[in-house]
């Protein structure tokens, strides 16, 4: 990290606030005696959102492991007896069965391409955390979908037995999510009578220290190096192509998806595929920025 030095103002762009990691602010005389990491910490469980240039990325505790970490993680968690594709198809994913418990954009698309080839999803949401219209337009289309109330035990009896008969489980909430509700993939993977692929998509990827921050599109873009590159250090921007991070990490997601259920036909067992918004948008840097 670079010195610290006084912040005179934050850019303030699509409700996100965008603050170098190496300032502070003057006003906040608290944090003028913590290390520079202390601070980053301390910024983040505030609700702001600190962006980095690619260097101090790739040289942050995170962003080294994301950097080790490949686009597209697929790993095999329980054994089992190959489950075929269907013998005779209409299209190439017939008789694939997705409960889908994702939001927002990356999950939910990820699974729609799937639908387009001719999977059968069932998108479940909970009626008190609805996504707006616009992107249920945009993403869910194709689809069948349900309200469940996983906090009751009546609807998360109805899910468990929904992930015992699917042939896909995807999901794009926290972590902790997963792990509150008993859902995380080994456990998926318990449920499931002919081998399960589940799918994890986050913000910061799976393993390191940031691994269960929560985050968005625009996190991934800011965090890595992203925007900077976009824009520059006193002026960052975000990608004119609108939510890249989502975009790609969702036909990553798809791509993993479909590997996974490749191998379960060929050797049998369950598979977990892990993607996130931060690892895609330092593949987008890797492709673009070389030259």
């Amino acid at each position: 990290m670079k010195d610290q030095h006084v912040c005179q103002e934050m850019v303030k762009t699509n409700n996100f606030t965008l603050i170098r990691s190496h300032v502070i602010a003057d006003n906040i005389t608290a944090t003028k005696s913590k290390p520079t990491n202390k601070l980053v910490e301390f910024f983040a469980l505030t609700g702001c959102c600190l962006y980095h240039a690619t260097d101090e990325w790739l040289s942050h505790p995170h962003g080294g492991i994301l950097n080790q970490t490949p686009v597209i993680e697929i790993e095999k968690i329980a054994s089992g007896n190959p489950c075929p594709f269907s013998n005779e198809p209409n299209s190439p994913l017939s008789g694939i069965r997705i409960l889908d418990y994702t939001h927002v954009l990356a999950g939910p698309r990820s699974t729609r391409t799937l639908a387009e080839f001719g999977a059968e999803v069932l998108h479940i949401s909970s009626p008190y955390h609805r996504d707006t219209l616009a992107q249920n337009f945009a993403v869910n289309h194709g689809k069948r979908s349900a309200y469940l109330n996983v906090s009751n035990e009546k609807d998360m009896s109805k899910l468990r037995k929904l992930l015992s008969e699917a042939d896909i489980f995807a999901n794009s909430y926290r972590p902790s999510v997963a792990e509150q509700f008993e859902i995380t993939a080994p456990e998926v993977a318990k449920l499931s009578k002919k081998g399960v692929i589940c799918l994890s998509i986050n913000a910061y990827g799976h393993s390191g220290p940031w691994n269960k921050r929560p985050g968005f599109d625009q996190n991934g873009q800011v965090a890595t190096g992203f925007a900077v590159k976009e824009g520059s250090l006193k002026n960052p921007k975000f990608s004119p192509v609108f939510c890249l991070t989502d975009l790609i990490t969702a036909y990553f997601a798809a791509a993993g998806m479909i590997a996974a259920l490749l191998r379960r036909a060929t050797e049998g067992g369950s598979y977990h595929v892990k993607v996130s918004l931060a690892r895609s948008a330092m593949w987008v840097q890797d492709l673009t920025w070389k030259c």
